[in-house]
């Protein structure tokens, strides 16, 4: 309950749009800056419905093996199958 004086000092500060943009992987530092071109309401919409590119490219990679010899499974059954 952050409705009185007490917990109102206590609470945590909301995240700003640039440091949500910094958290998705855009903006990173030592790059040029990057514009927010839309209303802070808007821009927390935005990067909250984003996907982390550096994450789903990492995921992406440690699956495809295993995507790839689940086919070769499959295309060795069929082949077992059909001769």
């Amino acid at each position: 309950d952050f409705h009185n004086t007490y917990n109102m000092d206590r609470r945590p500060r909301m995240l700003t749009p640039r440091e949500c943009s910094r958290l998705m992987g855009f903006d990173k530092p030592g790059e040029s800056v990057f514009r927010i071109p839309v209303s802070n309401t808007q821009a927390y919409r935005q990067f909250g419905n984003s996907v982390v590119v550096d994450v789903f490219a990492a995921v992406a990679k440690l699956l495809k093996s295993r995507i790839e010899f689940a086919a070769s499974q499959r295309l060795r059954q069929f082949y077992d199958e059909v001769s």
